[in-house]
């Protein structure tokens, strides 16, 4: 069985998950759709392959789902991503892990707690009047503000509802004037990618804000440089989506989506034909049948693997 994990808030899956669900089982591979709350010890006896990318809540317990996920594991499921990977990408604090690697990243300061000298203080030593601050174990742009330094109330940065630390980073003009880019890959290899353009009056390209979606075709420089940031990882990756802005200096990463991301499979037809052409389904179910490099090798589990061939 290959489950797809959604969450109590949301436990139906999207256009784009159903059409995945319908072309594994036109190759006979049986597959579910379940919240993960709900994924107990005897769900995950069925279970051999994991992915969790309807998970849309796990930012509001992240203690339980990194708890749920290593139970998972040591039960002996298969997990994609692999869940070292998976937590590391939790947390956006990663992103410093990478800026420290020479990966060219959105200016990045971390906030512990929400306190207004400590951000004070960030503002002023990176000299920024103008900033975005997340939470750093955040999704789909929740709890996200911009701020002036002439503002003339602090920013509400809520604890209880966040209290895993914030990032704050300069604002970045590029996502008003050109949107921000989202290079999906599958297995380490571009597959395709889209532009996600803010609503009039807004900055945030976030689903929720009304971004408008459409197809984007980077350049082989922006793909090659996408590809040197999934290098630096900790592991390799299943799939992952890459969003960053398009500015003088080149591709600059502003986050990486590794756990439940939109890879907006909805807008691509091409790929969802009855005959399944452009996409290969492979099943391992030991350690031999699993390639090297993916995130399973180390382990004899169950993998799922989607290669896609055949785009554009």
């Amino acid at each position: 069985m290959i489950t797809f994990t959604t969450c109590k808030r949301w436990p139906l899956p999207g256009k784009a998950l159903q059409l995945v669900c319908q072309s594994l089982a036109a190759r006979g591979l049986a597959t579910e759709c379940v919240p993960w709350q709900e994924m107990d010890y005897q769900r995950l006896a069925q279970t051999q392959v994991l992915l969790p990318l309807a998970a849309w809540d796990y930012s509001e317990s992240p203690e339980a789902f990194a708890q749920w996920l290593k139970g998972a594991v040591e039960q002996g499921v298969g997990v994609l991503n692999a869940p070292e990977l998976i937590q590391w990408n939790m947390n956006k604090r990663y992103l410093l892990d990478l800026a420290e690697q020479g990966v060219k990243t959105i200016p990045t300061r971390f906030l512990n707690k929400a306190d207004p000298a400590e951000l004070k203080a960030v503002l002023s030593d990176g000299g920024w009047d103008d900033v975005v601050i997340k939470p750093a174990c955040g999704q789909s742009g929740n709890g996200v503000q911009r701020y002036s330094v002439k503002a003339l109330t602090p920013p509400m940065l809520t604890e209880q509802s966040f209290n895993q630390g914030w990032i704050v980073q300069p604002f970045m003009p590029e996502i008003q004037q050109v949107g921000e880019m989202s290079l999906c890959f599958l297995w380490g290899a571009y597959s395709h990618a889209v532009k996600r353009m803010p609503a009039k009056g807004e900055w945030r390209a976030n689903s929720q804000y009304a971004a408008a979606v459409s197809r984007f075709m980077p350049d082989d420089d922006t793909i090659n440089t996408v590809q040197h940031i999934l290098q630096q990882l900790p592991n390799a990756t299943a799939y992952a989506r890459v969003d960053g802005l398009l500015t003088r200096s080149g591709f600059v990463l502003s986050e990486l989506e590794l756990i439940e991301p939109a890879m907006f499979l909805d807008l691509l037809p091409a790929l969802w034909k009855p005959s399944l052409r452009g996409w290969r389904v492979l099943w391992g179910n030991n350690k031999g049948n699993v390639p090297r490099g993916t995130a399973e090798t180390d382990r004899p589990l169950g993998s799922l693997m989607l290669r896609n061939s055949g785009w554009p």
